[in-house]
């Protein structure tokens, strides 16, 4: 018996919602992503659909959905905007699950990697702006889970950082809609080369997950290599849970030594135990600044002092309950009588 080969439509010219297709930017294993433009205000956008053998699962479809509103909930530079997210019926009912978001011109992270180690002061700059946009997801209640070059893009001249792909996402927290989100102990998700130990072994995770993997993405950006690699999920479940990874070498390929300071901050991030860590990716961001070139950030406001505490109002029934104390009126009385006595004696001397 053949087996049957799905084949997916190329949906160049058709309109989903205001967006018209005009043609086929790439595809994955999941979507496929299209440059459309809006019929109404000619603005340019990509366009994510998801493949229609994947529109049939209920949990992709929902993991598709929940990515567009994380990105758009995070609202940060190094993340790119999101516009729409919806589904539309094709003529034969088929139904086309699609998100909306900015066209980016670049090239991603993983084939900027293809000649080879970047410069250290380019890799260190990316990672910098990937802890950033990490930060801002985390104070949301947005753990990444999926951080690679793959999912790095380096949009324009200027090599602005967006970060992409929430479908991995795991929500901490209610985000706008979204309700709290986790997955099952012993469910594994993400790619295994990018784990952290505990993600690797279908525990449960949380930010420092995603500062691991900047640790591990900063290092194969230095060196060219990722400090774990094995044929079978098995062996490198065994290296990253229980081998020590190697130190960062002295002097990069092109002759560039490798500040301690820096070294100490990768291996930092590849702590087994999450508590060694970096406790949070602004931590991270704030060890990587000096070496990235960028200028440093202003200072940070300080907190704001609590207000006083407020005396809580009372209602007139309330404020009956309460029987005045006769201390007040006790020292008020005795300190009347001596301001009198004191008049009196200023009289009688007087005259």
């Amino acid at each position: 018996m053949s087996e049957q080969v799905s084949v997916e439509l190329d949906l160049t010219g058709a309109s989903l919602g205001p967006w018209k297709l005009e043609h086929l930017l790439g595809e994955g294993a999941m979507a496929r992503v299209y440059q459309a433009r809006h019929e109404q205000d000619g603005r340019v956008a990509a366009v994510k659909v998801l493949r229609a053998e994947h529109s049939k699962d209920a949990e992709l479809v929902q993991r598709f959905v929940r990515e567009a509103r994380a990105i758009a909930a995070v609202q940060h530079e190094n993340i790119p905007l999101a516009y729409d997210v919806g589904e539309h019926r094709a003529p034969d009912g088929t139904a086309v699950t699609y998100q909306v978001m900015e066209r980016l011109e670049g090239k991603l992270l993983s084939d900027a990697c293809d000649a080879g180690p970047l410069p250290l002061q380019r890799a260190v700059r990316i990672c910098l702006k990937v802890a950033r946009a990490l930060h801002a997801a985390h104070q949301i209640g947005v753990v990444h889970r999926d951080i690679k070059p793959e999912n790095v893009f380096l949009h324009g001249q200027d090599e602005a950082v967006k970060v992409l792909d929430f479908g991995m996402a795991k929500l901490t927290k209610q985000v706008g809609e979204m309700p709290k989100s986790g997955t099952m102990e012993g469910v594994v998700l993400g790619t295994p080369e990018y784990m952290a130990p505990e993600q690797a072994l279908g525990r449960p995770v949380d930010l420092r997950a995603d500062v691991y993997a900047v640790g591990l993405m900063l290092y194969e950006l230095l060196t060219g290599a990722r400090p774990f690699s094995g044929d079978t999920f098995g062996k490198l479940l065994v290296q990253i849970t229980s081998r020590p990874v190697e130190p960062l070498p002295q002097t990069l390929r092109d002759g560039t030594a490798v500040p301690p300071a820096l070294a100490e901050a990768v291996m930092k991030c590849l702590a087994k135990n999450p508590d060694d860590r970096f406790p949070s990716a602004e931590a991270l961001a704030d060890a990587l600044q000096p070496f990235s070139g960028e200028p440093a950030p202003p200072p940070r406001p300080a907190a704001p002092a609590p207000p006083p505490a407020l005396t809580p109002r009372l209602s007139f029934t309330e404020l009956e309950a309460i029987k005045p104390s006769r201390t007040p009126l006790i020292v008020a009385a005795v300190a009347g009588a001596a301001l009198l006595v004191a008049i009196l004696w200023a009289v009688a001397t007087k005259f």
